[in-house]
C-alpha cells in the first residue's frame, strides 16, 4: 500500500490486518487493478478500511464491511465532500481543498 495508518500504541513491529485502521492506495494506471484483484486481496487479509484515491479526478473510493469475498460497502467520494476513516476519527480532508501540484 501507499499508506497504513495504525495506532503508535500498536507500532510498526506488531502491524498485522486487525490492528492496520486504514490501508491507502493512490492509483492513476492502476486504478483498474486496485479496485478489483488488489481490494480482493487487501479482504482476504481482512483489512478492515480501504480507499483507492484516484490521482486524477480526486475521487476516492472508500471499501468497508469487509468479508473473505471482498467488501460489502463500497462509495466514492467527490473532492468536495469530506473524506474521513471510520476507525480513526481524526483523519479527515477535502481533497478538492489541498493544492497539490
Amino acid at each position: 500500500p501507499d499508506f497504513v495508518f495504525y495506532r503508535k500504541s500498536s507500532g510498526l513491529v506488531n502491524l498485522k490486518p486487525e490492528t492496520a485502521l486504514l490501508v491507502v492506495e493512490i492509483a492513476d494506471s492502476s486504478l483498474g487493478y486496485d479496485l478489483g484483484k488488489k481490494a480482493k486481496f487487501y479482504a482476504g487479509f481482512g483489512i478492515r478500511e480501504l480507499w483507492v484515491i484516484n490521482a486524477v479526478k480526486l475521487e476516492t473510493h472508500v471499501h468497508q464491511g469487509v468479508t473473505a469475498e471482498g467488501y460489502r460497502d463500497k462509495r466514492v467520494i467527490l473532492p468536495d465532500e469530506m473524506l474521513a476513516c471510520d476507525l480513526f476519527e481524526d483523519l479527515a480532508v477535502r481533497l478538492g481543498t489541498l493544492e497539490l501540484v
